[in-house]
């Protein structure tokens, strides 16, 4: 965890996290989407927050990204509440490059963000954890940083198939997500907790582009018990990354759940994981859907309410 910064507590046995989506913040929304932002913090009431992904819309320097910034974590910052956030797929394309971005980002009160290890893909991996009355984790959060476009997988790893195929599984939608080394990454740091403690921590992961085996969930949905709607494609990533695989086996991540739709908005119960898709804050008309509510309790549950603004 980052120095002087404040530490991640449950209060009266729970811990609330406010999760926003897809803000695509820019010049012409930015005041309205502050507002929106600070009726539904009021409404609430979070212990902190948390931005999934895409939340400003190609802002190529340092200067607009923070005048961005400025106005829309104002609700945020005003009220003192810790935060965090990812990157989306929309946060680089035109854009500050992300490790740019993430200076900008953690220069800002409040913000538990953080780069990530050098060795691991991306900009914005990192763990939070969550205290009870005790000084050990109830819960720990991973956030990942999920990509962009597949073509950046390939362009990295080389692939001696092209991962973009004319008949992709999930929709016509060919992108990146959370990778192997980032499934690596979890592993370790989840082993290294156990043996620190003496027992599994619970978990919960956090990240923009979802990953393939959220559609079993929409496709299964008297057996996954799922809640919510989903009203478009599941646009997952295309070469899955491990991580689900890795979260069953270790057995101690309780949810997992990414963004990147207007018109999907569900979770259900797979391999024992809560796996659920987030809609967007920002509309494609510019008005506000609202935020996902996350309950932690002292035994690591997580409970799950959609709040709109």
């Amino acid at each position: 965890m980052k120095e002087n910064h404040p530490i991640l507590r449950l209060k009266n046995r729970t811990f609330r996290i406010l999760t926003i989506g897809s803000l695509f913040a820019d010049t012409g929304n930015c005041e309205n989407l502050r507002s929106a932002l600070a009726a539904l913090i009021e409404k609430t009431k979070p212990d902190f927050v948390f931005l999934n992904g895409d939340i400003t819309r190609a802002l190529p320097t340092e200067q607009q990204l923070r005048e961005i910034l400025d106005v829309l974590l104002a609700p945020i910052i005003e009220r003192n509440l810790p935060w965090a956030h990812v990157f989306g797929d929309m946060d680089r394309v035109n854009g500050l490059p992300n490790e740019d971005a993430m200076v900008v980002y953690c220069s800002y009160t409040g913000c538990l963000s953080e780069p990530g290890p050098a060795n691991v893909d991306g900009c914005g991996n990192y763990i939070l954890p969550i205290y009870g009355g005790a000084d050990r984790p109830v819960m720990c959060l991973y956030c990942f940083d999920s990509h962009s476009g597949v073509h950046d997988y390939q362009n990295d790893y080389g692939s001696p198939t092209r991962a973009r195929l004319s008949n992709p599984l999930y929709g016509k939608h060919y992108l990146d997500g959370v990778r192997f080394n980032q499934s690596i990454y979890y592993w370790k740091n989840s082993i290294a907790l156990e043996r620190e403690y003496g027992e599994k921590i619970p978990s919960m992961f956090l990240f923009h582009i979802p990953i393939p085996e959220m559609t079993y969930v929409t496709m299964n949905q008297s057996r996954t018990h799922m809640e919510g709607y989903q009203n478009e494609w599941v646009r997952c990533q295309v070469v899955a990354g491990g991580i689900f695989t890795a979260a069953v086996e270790r057995g101690d991540v309780r949810a997992i759940f990414a963004g990147h739709s207007e018109h999907n908005d569900f979770h259900g119960i797979y391999g024992r994981i809560r796996l659920g898709q987030m809609r967007d804050f920002t509309a494609r008309d510019g008005s506000a859907n609202g935020g996902t509510l996350f309950e932690i309790n002292e035994e690591g549950n997580v409970s799950v309410s959609h709040v709109i603004s």
